[in-house]
């Protein structure tokens, strides 16, 4: 058995964000047989190079017997690909080279139109100069909106300067911040436009304004690893006016309450394999270390550490994760309070049903890709990503706790420990590469109903 490969990668890119994925298309031939001329073929007399001689050389059968072990897992040929990759090549406005560039790109979707229950409908823009040859790694970029339900304008602006593997960054922004803390998305905000249309919205807001400075040393030749170190200046407060329906669909849960304040925000963070975390068919490890202290009339610290394993075999896909977090501080501002239940770690439990100022959440999933749906879909010009159904069946479990001056706080705001460990059963079917997600969960660890589950975003 014999076998011929061709690679093609593609770089696609959103228009009006910095966004770029990397596609990569491998075919196989398989069953090619060789064939050689015909040594007695008449070769004519004026031919140069007379007859045709051919020597054939085939590696050892002991390593061409088991092609079919060869075989790659999913994901297992974009891992070493990277967007970067091609920068010399790609569309003028992504070479590093050239003059002076203005653009119009966002950050991020949620930069551009967002909907949630405390802003209503957000709609923005966002512009950027690349200097490129005349500030070789500097960009500067001005972004804004506009929200309807509090009739505020909001934005910011913010620089950047590359140099090798450091970067250096400031920042000046009004911002909707998520006061949730077992996140491992590495960007973007405003919460998901599709689940709040519906009345369905696991993130809580505050109404932040921050001033910060940042400097990020990033590691390995697809920058999957970084340690950066910011000092901002901030301040939070709630909000007056809130959502109370979505568009179509149930009523929202209030919005958490805020401690209003300023503070100085001091961070350090070091992260390990960011393309497995950002990645559903990525195989490795990857791990996130965070220490923050806020001093100010809002004061606290925190410890975090969260881990991330994900493993494809063939069609089936093993992740873990686990969560742990330290809160210290005499009077805790609200918004740090850790919060566990629902979409944040305990799904068969209520949204945020436990508090405290310790917490530990650990997840484990198991994954099939069913071998159905796996053609693009295709109506006329239009042509949509394959369905790509996979069944998911994953245990949780976590405990948070609290101390006494904490444990204070929590009963006064009617909100509790877990009082132990809990432990729930999920089961789903994903779509779209599991973008979208469909089933149900339960708590195992007391007799309990099952509960309807939907969700957008990644496996954990």
């Amino acid at each position: 058995e014999r076998a011929r490969h061709f690679r093609l990668v593609l770089i696609a890119a959103w228009l009006f964000t910095e966004a770029r994925a990397t596609i990569r298309v491998q075919s196989v031939w398989r069953d090619m047989e060789l064939k050689i001329r015909d040594s007695t073929l008449a070769v004519a007399s004026n031919d140069s190079l007379g007859e045709p001689h051919y020597t054939v050389k085939l590696t050892g059968g002991d390593s061409i017997a088991n092609w079919g072990s060869w075989g790659n897992s999913l994901g297992a040929l974009t891992a070493d690909g990277s967007a970067r990759d091609f920068d010399d090549v790609a569309p003028p406005e992504f070479r590093p080279n050239g003059r002076a560039q203005f653009r119009l790109q966002a950050r991020g979707f949620a930069d551009v139109i967002r909907f949630n229950r405390v802003e209503g409908l957000f709609l923005g823009a966002a512009a950027l100069v690349d200097f490129r040859e005349a500030a070789p790694g500097t960009t500067v970029r001005l972004f804004g909106g506009y929200a309807a339900l509090p009739k505020t304008a909001k934005g910011g602006v913010e620089a950047a300067w590359v140099k090798g593997p450091w970067v250096t960054s400031a920042r000046a922004e009004r911002q909707l911040a998520s006061t949730n803390d077992f996140s491992l998305a590495l960007g973007g905000g405003g919460g998901n436009i599709f689940g709040s249309l519906f009345g369905v919205e696991n993130y809580d807001w505050v109404d932040r304004r921050v001033l910060s400075a940042g400097l990020t040393r990033e590691f390995g030749i697809k920058h999957s690893s970084a340690l950066r170190v910011e000092l901002a200046r901030g301040k939070d407060r709630g909000f007056a006016t809130e959502l109370k329906h979505g568009m179509v669909g149930d009523d929202f849960l209030a919005n958490r309450p805020v401690t209003p304040g300023s503070y100085t925000r001091t961070r350090a963070q070091f992260d390990i394999g960011r393309n497995i975390i950002t990645s559903p068919l990525a195989s490795g490890l990857g791990a996130s270390v965070t220490y923050e202290l806020g001093s100010g009339d809002l004061a606290w610290q925190r410890s975090l550490l969260q881990t991330f394993g994900q493993r494809m075999f063939r069609r089936f896909i093993f992740a873990a994760r686990a969560d742990g977090s330290v809160l210290d501080g005499k009077q805790l501002p609200v918004q740090q309070l850790i919060e566990v239940g629902g979409a944040e770690g305990l799904p068969g439990y209520e949204y945020k049903e436990f508090a405290g100022d310790q917490a530990l959440v650990a997840r484990g999933t198991i994954g099939f890709l069913l071998p159905i749906q796996e053609q693009p879909l295709r109506f006329n010009r239009l042509t949509l990503p394959a369905l790509g159904p996979q069944i998911q069946v994953g245990l949780f479990g976590g405990v948070t706790s609290a101390s006494s001056t904490t444990r204070a706080q929590l009963n006064a705001l009617d909100w509790k420990t877990t009082d132990g460990w809990r432990g729930t059963l999920d089961v789903r079917l994903r779509f779209f590469g599991g973008a979208f997600s469909v089933g149900a969960s339960r708590a195992i660890d007391h007799k309990a109903p099952w509960k309807a589950a939907f969700g957008v975003g990644g496996v954990l």
